[in-house]
């Protein structure tokens, strides 16, 4: 089972929501494949890696409720290894209570994160 941190919820949802071809798309997809290698991506990189231009990452950012890309980066720092997997050291009913725990506690910090102002 895995538990998931505020940044990969944010891109999983931006895939489920989104056109597959779609630039916004390509760039969660981009990053969700490399969350754990990108601490020093910066817009540069990211806009070429993903084959669109530097303001379509800026507005990437603000789609995803951020600022800017310097919040993205901050991000990108801040998240640690999202698909902790967990041992066998509980037993499965016990994984399984915990990971609805931690999985509640993600989407309250995702709630009380967003801009709904910027969503309306």
């Amino acid at each position: 089972m895995a538990y998931y941190t505020k940044l990969p919820i944010v891109l999983l949802s931006e895939l489920a929501a989104g056109r597959e071809d779609s630039n916004n798309c390509r760039i969660a997809r981009y990053l969700l494949e490399r969350l754990d290698c990108l601490e020093d991506v910066s817009i540069e990189k990211l806009a070429a890696e993903c084959f669109v231009s530097k303001a379509t990452v800026s507005r990437f950012c603000r789609d995803i409720g951020l600022e800017d890309f310097s919040e993205l980066r901050n991000l990108l720092h801040q998240t640690e290894n999202p698909f902790t997997l967990y041992g066998q050291s509980l037993p499965p009913k016990e994984q399984g209570l915990d990971f609805c725990r931690r999985v509640q506690e993600r989407l309250r910090f995702v709630t009380e994160s967003l801009d709904y102002e910027a969503l309306g």
